[in-house]
């Protein structure tokens, strides 16, 4: 097994000179290498929290559902889209897997400013056993992708130049088993809108997720109105069969606590402008197929002739912000399985 290499992240190009545009920031990194994990450092000149509150000079910044500061990252092969979701839904994926791989802030050694990291895993290192946590890191091999890209949309809420950085940790397969290899099976993740119009809500699945690979994980993040909607219970059938009952929220995340995972109870974030949100009120209803920490115990997509989720969605009083449109709910799917083509 080849050492890990830890290396800076090429220059993002696109970032804007001045605050308040809109853009995207391309990073390319090369391909002939394994790579294991991409760390984004997030922030800008004044220490701009991820949600536009301004804490300056602090490293206690909150990092909220809407994202004025940061919207979508994407990661591509080529020009083929890989991995879609928003730098929060990032953090949502990361902490269900334990505090240990959530966001971390720090200040950064050049200008002593605060900056939000957040880790894109493309290996597992939270998987219990060695074998299974190296099983998805991605080998970019020469003459089959260009490289390996990230997109980062930067927002107009960033009352500051944006501050995009990071690190990478790779192997180099030059001369190793890895050089005349394929990409093989890597997880990839889809970013959904699901219109919210009634209560319960059947949600076809068999047209929003590939046919191919595994399933290892859906969550369904709360809508942005008034009264915000989250998935209170959640039933699920596959040609026929019932492979969930309907389990509501709270049961869910009892199940995931017995298996080491810290599923997300509600939003814990501040408002643009840092008016507190109240918790307890829209969790993430965390649906994990690969509970046992076996990736091959992901739900089958091959010869799938019908995949419906019946879902059944609570109200709060409690405003907040989040990921979604207006009347929205926004579904990350989780799938392990050949890359998306080009």
């Amino acid at each position: 097994m080849a050492i890990l290499i830890p290396d800076l992240l090429p220059t993002f190009e696109g970032i804007p000179s001045s605050a308040g545009q809109v853009a995207t920031a391309t990073c390319k990194l090369p391909p002939g290498r394994r790579y294991h994990r991409i760390t984004l450092e997030i922030g800008n000149a004044l220490s701009q929290s991820l949600n536009g509150g301004l804490t300056p000079g602090s490293a206690a910044m909150a990092l909220d559902p809407k994202g004025n500061l940061v919207g979508e990252i994407r990661v591509k092969l080529g020009s083929a889209i890989q991995r879609t979701h928003t730098a929060f839904e990032l953090d949502m994926m990361n902490a269900l897997n334990g505090q240990t791989w959530n966001r971390r802030t720090t200040a950064s050694l050049t200008t002593g400013l605060a900056l939000n990291l957040l880790d894109i895993h493309f290996a597992e290192p939270y998987r219990k056993s060695i074998g299974q946590s190296q099983v998805g890191a991605w080998n970019v091999q020469r003459g089959q992708y260009d490289g390996l890209y990230i997109e980062v949309d930067l927002l107009s809420g960033a009352n500051s130049v944006p501050v995009l950085t990071g690190t990478c940790l790779y192997e180099d397969t030059d001369g190793t088993e890895y050089a005349d290899q394929g990409i093989g099976f890597i997880t990839t993740v889809s970013r959904h809108n699901i219109g919210v119009t009634g209560t319960p809500l059947d949600i076809n699945l068999k047209d929003k997720i590939s046919e191919e690979g595994r399933l290892q994980v859906l969550q369904f993040f709360p809508t942005i109105e008034a009264a915000p909607r989250c998935v209170q219970y959640l039933k699920m059938t596959r040609n026929g069969k019932e492979i969930q009952d309907r389990i509501s929220v709270a049961q869910m995340q009892q199940i995931l606590l017995g298996y080491e995972m810290q599923p997300t109870y509600s939003w814990a974030a501040t408002t643009p402008g840092g008016a507190a949100v109240p918790t307890g009120t829209c969790p993430v209803y965390h649906k994990v197929f690969d509970m046992r920490d076996d990736v091959r115990d992901g739900l089958p997509l091959a010869n799938t002739n019908e995949f419906t989720v019946r879902a059944e969605f609570a109200a709060t009083a409690a405003a907040t912000s989040a990921t979604s449109p207006a009347g929205a709910m926004i579904m990350l799917a989780q799938r392990l399985g050949l890359p998306v083509a080009r």
